[in-house]
């Protein structure tokens, strides 16, 4: 027996808003490949390739007992997928429910699959099973698992089994222990012709916030030489990738000061405080 646990939401499955270059909208289900959100003007599927995890600020109401899941990669002719099953038995019914899976490799990527499953029936034994297709080759690595009904967490789970192969012996990962957030990769782009005069010898001090998926939220401009020095800071931030903050061993949330220095020659750097 895995879990009998009171559900508590720690995330939540959002995708790009395609309406609104910076935003992004809650999956409140998934039918197929889509996933339906509210843009504004009612419920309506849309398709996206990409999916982000943020905090969750609200909880489904009962419990899901988990029996005995299993994970591993199976490499086909064809193709390869990453097969998991899981028994399991809600406390009431839920709709529109759906399995994220959580795939970390070993060299420290990340993947997300959501899958939709049927409802769940209270007091109802039902066997899980998913196989979604991998796009990548995952040999090493572990995986969570993450059950919502109509966009509320119902359930999380992290393991440390190993993703290859049938064998389920706990593997272990590149990094244990714990660590503060850090900055991984600038953006590709320079900064536009344009407002590289108005930036020349300017800096900004942001504070932010690195989700568990390395991405940075929440981001605040604490001092800076002038607004354009500052909104841009900004925008450089969210371009970026963020090596995410970890406690015993997992990702979890942690947050970051970052000061961005803009030099005469166009260029900047990003210098963590």
């Amino acid at each position: 027996m895995v879990g009998f646990i009171d559900l508590f939401a720690q995330h939540r499955l959002m995708i790009p808003d395609p309406y609104a270059g910076e935003g992004r909208l809650d999956v409140y289900a998934l039918e197929k490949s889509y996933c339906v959100v509210n843009s504004g003007y009612g419920m309506v599927p849309l398709e996206s390739g990409r999916f982000f995890f943020e905090e969750a600020d609200s909880f489904s109401e009962g419990y899901l007992e988990v029996n005995r899941p299993q994970g591993y990669v199976s490499e086909g002719k064809r193709s390869t997928r990453f097969v998991f099953s899981t028994k399991v038995k809600a406390s009431r019914d839920y709709e529109d429910c759906y399995v994220v899976l959580r795939l970390f490799s070993q060299d420290g990527r990340e993947f997300l699959l959501p899958y939709g499953i049927e409802d769940l029936k209270a007091g109802r034994v039902q066997r899980i099973e998913i196989d979604p297709q991998l796009g990548v080759e995952i040999n090493r690595g572990v995986y969570y698992y993450h059950f919502f009904s109509a966009g509320q967490e119902i359930y999380y789970a992290l393991t440390q089994q190993e993703l290859g192969k049938r064998r389920r012996a706990p593997i272990a990962l590149n990094y244990h222990g714990s660590r503060a957030p850090a900055l991984d990769r600038l953006p590709d782009a320079d900064l536009p012709a344009e407002v590289r005069p108005s930036l020349a010898g300017c800096e900004a001090l942001v504070a932010l916030g690195v989700n568990d998926s390395g991405f940075s939220v929440d981001h605040l401009v604490l001092a800076s030489t002038n607004p354009d020095a500052g909104q841009m800071a900004v925008n450089l931030l969210k371009r970026s990738r963020f090596k995410p903050a970890a406690e015993s061993g997992h990702f979890v949330r942690g947050d970051l000061l970052v000061r961005v220095v803009f030099d005469s020659g166009g260029g900047y750097r990003l210098l963590e405080e």
